[in-house]
């Protein structure tokens, strides 16, 4: 048995045995009695009158019962609690959740203002409790795993029972959601496969079954289509009671911008907001620009429903990052505020390159004129000519292209050491022996892929040489066939994307419908990215970052919204920048080269925008595979008695009272 507040027991056993035994030292003890006259007692009169107010104790059945009385009582102020038999299995893993709706401060009685502890706060007391009890049963080990975007291992399974505590007090919330990859697994099942693969190395050297424990709010999706084999699955609610559902909490779950067709050249940013509270909420967003707030606009959200928030901008000549905030105090912070950046128009450079200098004399001009009708397209062509001269170029020399476009041209140096950009190929070169090619139909074409968006190819003819077979990659995806193969095809190599057709320009019929312009248009913007130039860009916490760089950059640094480097060796692979999925929002920023000054830094704005994690959903239960597994909102700690030492109290109390009755009979 545990005194779960000994200094409350030590005051109080102070005050009432001091108090018995204080009245016992000043407690006279004779009975008044009746006589006819004090003449024959006047020896007891003496003695009356030269009493002093204390005495020594004297034992006896009723100080001992007073005694134990006080005893029982300042026990019970003490909270006496007792250990539950059932401690748990040997070996126990604990998953502690620490999403985004982890950091929640939910309104109490106590804390009504959103101002308590978070449910990381509770899961972490949840955890201790757990690894007391661990610490108590013999030869047992204890793990402890976080579960975020992806699981990771805190502490290892070991019997180290103190490091795994010290490990859970460095546990933060994050602000990452739960993720669902494309085959439908979330992260909690890489987290139990984690623990399945720790309990499996020592499953040799222990024969007793296992526990997982499972500390969230339980707003988790359904998982793996199994359990873990060989080992119990429990789950351990914190945060409120799922009914009422209603939370209190405003957040920002969607946001995009993007630049409008039009002579004003406007700029229209959207953003979605859901209130998860049981009444309605009218509060004010407010709309900045860098560090200037240009537009607050008033905003009424439905109990339980999203609201929308649209409001048209200026366009900007730079790269500019807009800012939503919502003017209003809530349960979660993480999603009162998001940003996005949207970069600054710059026209398409594109680099055609053809087989003589003069594309009006070469059958190039169906190719060169159509681009030069592409929207923001900055077209210049070069000869094949010029083009193999610039074999002894780097593969990281700046071409000052976004797009190479290779028409009719011979695959020359590019295949060796390929440029850095995306590239349009269109046929082979035409061979200097005549020979009679027959025009193919295009019988089938994806209409589902973005390069064919809106564009058709009945009635098309191309013509094909046997050479021009030879550049259609093994590897791309094709999109349109004739009865002898596909003729266009698109590959995305590592962030590299290519676009390769079988016939040139000169070779084929589509060139005199509107098709021809329209797969041109997609094309480039396919290539180029050019949606999302067009577009605003923002990062969640829910997917790894990837980002546009230059390739003759060196190493680049992460730093995280408080100024501090996440990583320091992000290198460029296919024109892209990667890092892993940030752990928290705000605005990042990637470091070109470190020693110049100033560096040269790229803002990379990073939000929750996840509906899940906003509403702060809690639920009672867990389906692992065919499993429910119901929740329970405390662990298996002391149990307090104090409840039996009042009912003792209350016994010796009643004893006392016969006690006494029985001495006052005359």
């Amino acid at each position: 048995m545990v005194l779960l507040a000994p200094a409350s027991a030590a005051i109080a056993a102070l005050l009432a045995i001091g108090a018995v035994v204080a009245l016992y030292l000043l407690r006279l003890r004779r009975r008044p009695l009746w006589v006819s006259s004090i003449l024959l007692w006047s020896p007891a009169a003496t003695d009356l009158e030269v009493n002093v107010p204390l005495r020594m104790l004297r034992p006896s059945w009723l100080l001992l019962l007073h005694l134990l009385l006080a005893a029982l009582v300042s026990l019970a102020i003490g909270r006496p609690a007792i250990h539950a038999k059932d401690r748990g299995a040997p070996r126990t893993i604990l998953i502690i959740d620490q999403t985004a709706s982890m950091a929640a401060r939910d309104s109490t009685p106590s804390s009504p203002q959103n101002v308590g502890p978070t449910r990381l706060d509770a899961a972490r007391r949840e955890a201790r409790t757990l690894l007391r009890a661990a610490s108590r049963t013999d030869r047992a080990s204890v793990a402890i795993i976080a579960l975020a975007a992806e699981p990771r291992i805190i502490a290892g399974l070991s019997s180290d029972t103190a490091s795994a505590d010290r490990q859970l007090e460095n546990l933060r919330p994050t602000d990452q959601p739960i993720v669902l990859d494309g085959a439908g697994r979330t992260s909690l099942d890489a987290a139990l496969d984690l623990a399945e693969a720790m309990l499996a190395e020592g499953a040799e050297s222990e024969s007793s079954a296992a526990r997982i424990v499972i500390i969230s709010d339980g707003d988790l999706p359904p998982v793996r289509s199994r359990g873990v084999p060989g080992a119990r699955i429990d789950f351990i609610r914190v945060g409120p009671a799922p009914d009422p559902p209603a939370r209190d909490n405003l957040g920002i779950v969607a946001l995009a911008a993007r630049r409008l067709d039009g002579p004003d050249q406007r700029t229209r940013l959207f953003a979605r907001v859901h209130n998860a509270s049981s009444r309605e909420r009218s509060i004010f967003a407010v709309i900045s620009a860098g560090d200037s707030e240009i537009a607050r606009r008033p905003l009424t959200i439905p109990p339980r429903a999203d609201a929308p928030l649209s409001v048209d901008l200026a366009e900007s000549t730079a790269d500019t990052l807009y800012s939503v905030r919502l003017d209003a105090a809530d349960a979660l912070p993480a999603d009162d505020q998001a940003s996005i950046l949207l970069p600054a128009a710059r026209p398409v450079r594109i680099l055609v390159v053809t087989p003589g200098p003069n594309p009006d004399q070469d059958g190039s001009w169906p190719l060169t004129d159509a681009l030069r009708e592409t929207p923001r397209a900055l077209v210049r062509t070069l000869s094949e000519e010029a083009w193999r001269s610039m074999a002894a170029l780097t593969p990281d020399t700046d071409l000052f292209a976004d797009l190479i476009v290779l028409h009719a041209v011979a695959p020359s140096w590019e295949q060796a050491r390929p440029p850095r950009v995306p590239i349009l190929r269109l046929g082979a070169p035409t061979s200097p022996e005549p020979r009679t090619i027959i025009a193919s139909p295009v019988i089938a074409w994806d209409r589902t892929h973005p390069i064919m968006r809106h564009v058709s190819l009945d009635g098309v003819l191309v013509n094909v040489e046997p050479a021009a077979r030879a550049v259609m990659p093994a590897d791309a995806t094709p999109l349109a066939w004739t009865q002898d193969g596909p003729v266009i095809s698109a590959a995305d190599r590592d962030g590299l994307r290519s676009i390769t057709l079988a016939f040139p320009a000169s070779g084929t019929t589509w060139t005199l419908t509107f098709g021809w312009p329209l797969f041109l248009d997609n094309a480039v913007a396919w290539l180029t990215r050019r949606d999302e130039s067009q577009s605003g860009h923002v990062w969640t916490t829910a997917a790894p970052i990837a980002t546009p760089w230059p390739l003759a950059s060196p190493v680049a640094a992460l730093l995280g919204p408080d100024g501090l480097v996440i990583r320091a060796d992000l290198a460029p692979v296919g024109g892209l920048l990667r890092a892993a999925a940030p752990r928290s929002v705000g605005l990042h920023a990637l470091i070109a080269d470190a020693q110049a000054a100033p560096p040269q830094q790229a803002p990379i704005p990073v939000a929750l925008l996840d509906p899940a994690e906003s509403a702060l959903a809690t639920r009672d239960r867990l389906s692992v595979g065919a499993s429910t597994i119901a929740a329970t909102t405390s662990t298996r700690g002391p149990r307090e008695v104090w409840h039996l030492f009042l009912a003792a109290a209350l016994a010796i109390l009643t004893i006392e009272w016969f006690l006494f009755a029985a001495r006052s009979r005359v």
